[in-house]
């Protein structure tokens, strides 16, 4: 089961609470980055483990150069403030998913080496599913509101970032429908599926790291969402 929302919402609370007012985009967009490999356990892959390939510490730092490579060849993709944040988001993931996990993680992928036991393997009871899967979507669409107010608030962004406020407001609402379908699957008391929370979040993750690529613009000002 994926945490991206309550890992989202922990360190935008922090950065309130600790006045660090600059968050780097690219931080953000790191931390969803390695739950993305849920995909894989629906094609049968690792479907064993909570994290696999994209949790892989080989695979982050890989990226990560890949990200400099194509900085290189053209700034205006990506710029190294962006790069720099998303291999400390992707780090920061694995870190929390080795405290706290649902299952083993395959964090030396491709080397033939067990993969890494959650320091404390948590394990949930139905209820306690559905309260962590409300509280991640509620976390999600407060996250999609404080974007849309960075945009707002913004000065001289590229026409493509305002533009993504309409995507924004739809992603909210669909983390709304979402919610609601979890709220009336507990209601009726259907017993909590990891398999459909996941694949729920799965679409939520793509289209937010969609726009936020798209507001890559706000890293003029240093990135401020918090």
């Amino acid at each position: 089961m994926t945490f991206t929302g309550l890992y989202i919402i922990a360190f935008l609370i922090i950065s309130e609470l600790s006045n660090f007012n600059k968050i780097n985009l690219g931080i953000l967009i790191g931390i969803i980055i390695p739950d993305l490999d849920v995909l894989l356990k629906y094609i049968n892959i690792h479907q064993f483990y909570h994290g696999s390939i994209l949790h892989s510490i080989i695979f982050i730092v890989l990226f990560y150069i890949f990200l400099l490579i194509i900085n290189e060849l053209n700034k205006k993709i990506i710029n190294n403030v962006i790069i720099n944040g998303i291999f400390i988001g992707m780090l920061l993931h694995v870190i929390l998913d080795i405290l706290f996990s649902l299952g083993p993680i395959l964090i030396y992928w491709p080397l033939p080496i067990s993969p890494a036991e959650p320091l404390y393997n948590l394990q949930f009871n139905s209820n306690i599913l559905y309260f962590i899967a409300f509280l991640q979507f509620l976390s999600l669409r407060f996250f999609g509101y404080k974007v849309i107010l960075k945009i707002i608030h913004a000065k001289n962004l590229p026409r493509e970032s305002y533009e993504s406020i309409n995507i924004i407001s739809y992603w909210t609402k669909l983390q709304t429908a979402i919610l609601l379908l979890f709220i009336f699957m507990y209601l009726i008391d259907v017993k909590f599926s990891t398999l459909l929370m996941d694949f729920c979040m799965f679409p939520s993750m793509i289209i937010a790291l969609y726009f936020l690529f798209r507001i890559k613009g706000l890293t003029s000002e240093d990135i401020i969402i918090g």
